[in-house]
């Protein structure tokens, strides 16, 4: 859950309240692009040739713009919509990412 909650958030899929706490700020460097080159970008970066589902999440554009399904992986300020939530939330082996293997 924390990881999808930090990529929605960095994305802008959902909204972000502003902390006191410096430490409660999500930061991409810090929080979310670990999380997206340890789980993510092996099958979804800028290795075109192992990109899988020609889904790219390490650019803010590819990452928002429309899929060949019709579906946008991250849809900024609508995380109901957002493609990469339902599968990072989903408990189908078929469709959840990461996939277990």
């Amino acid at each position: 859950m924390k990881l999808s909650l930090i990529l929605l958030v960095s994305f802008g899929a959902l909204p972000f309240t502003h902390s006191t706490a410096a430490d409660d700020l999500i930061h991409y460097g810090r929080d979310v692009r670990p999380l997206l080159s340890r789980y993510c970008l092996a099958c979804h970066g800028p290795d075109e040739a192992a990109r899988k589902a020609d889904v790219r999440l390490d650019i803010r554009d590819a990452a928002t713009e429309s899929l060949q399904s019709g579906e946008n992986a991250i849809v900024a300020g609508d995380a109901e919509h957002s493609e990469m939530l339902r599968r990072l939330l989903s408990s189908d082996p078929d469709v959840a990412m990461p996939p277990a293997d």
